[in-house]
């Protein structure tokens, strides 16, 4: 006989999906699934196909926000974006827990689940942070502002907004090249869309010239006896630097010749 706690859920990788898969969990009574859009390798595990239910998806989202609360639904979508191994028995757990706790879920730190939950949205939340400071736009051919990034989660839903705001109408892209997606500005706001490095847009005749004065800025404003470069790294992973003006091997050479 099969341990409940064996089940895996398989769902399509949508929100609507993961949210469907949950569902159905919670309907069995799981104490501590684990729902993915993988199958991996398991001789004992009994997989368990969800398909993605838009009607089931609406009713778990609105089931959190008035039995638990908005924040928990935002935190779970965060969850969601992570895209770490074993995110959504991390969700499923919490979101249980919140079921039966109410919003004072949060609060409860010392129970495994939430802090599981916290933990794994903190590096949600921290690497959008950093990305709302660290991406860089090169104007095109087409004068729309293009940046290029590769997350290690998926955090182009959660900066986009922050880059709506603050582009001024400015037309603009923000192309996650590891996920093959894209914002991309609209008059009325902005769309999320499958975005692949074919459709990489060429860039404008004087780009090449403000990226080599931010360079130059960059290499004159350092103070050589003061360059930290563990310190550096801690703020600024070397994941990063491909697509950092001032880091990449074009300019990366100077910098440590300083």
């Amino acid at each position: 006989m099969t341990n409940k706690q064996d089940h895996i859920y398989l769902y399509d990788g949508s929100w609507e999906g993961l949210l469907s898969a949950f569902y159905h969990a919670c309907k069995a009574k799981e104490r501590s699934p684990e729902i993915s859009c993988e199958q991996n390798g398991g001789l004992f595990n009994e997989y368990l196909r969800i398909h993605a239910d838009d009607q089931i998806a609406r009713e778990v989202s609105g089931a959190i926000v008035q039995r638990i609360s908005r924040n928990s639904l935002y935190r779970a979508g965060l969850l969601y974006l992570s895209e770490c191994d074993g995110f959504g028995g991390v969700m499923y757990r919490y979101l249980l827990l919140g079921f039966s706790m109410g919003k004072q879920v949060d609060f409860y730190q010392s129970h495994e689940a939430v802090r599981a939950a916290h933990a794994l949205s903190r590096k949600v939340v921290c690497e959008a942070h950093r990305f709302m400071g660290l991406t860089r736009f090169a104007n095109t051919e087409n004068n729309v502002y293009y940046a290029a990034i590769e997350p290690q989660h998926n955090i182009v839903p959660v900066i986009a907004p922050h880059f709506y705001d603050r582009m001024g109408g400015e037309p603009w892209i923000i192309h996650d090249l590891k996920r093959g997606i894209a914002a991309l500005s609209t008059e009325s706001g902005y769309e999320i869309l499958p975005f692949t490095i074919e459709y990489q847009p060429g860039m404008a005749d004087d780009e090449n010239f403000f990226q080599g004065l931010w360079r130059r800025y960059y290499k004159t404003v350092s103070i050589a006896p003061k360059k930290n470069l563990r310190l550096r790294n801690r703020y600024i992973p070397p994941r990063y630097f491909s697509h950092l003006t001032e880091l990449n091997s074009n300019s990366q050479e100077d910098f440590n010749q300083q």
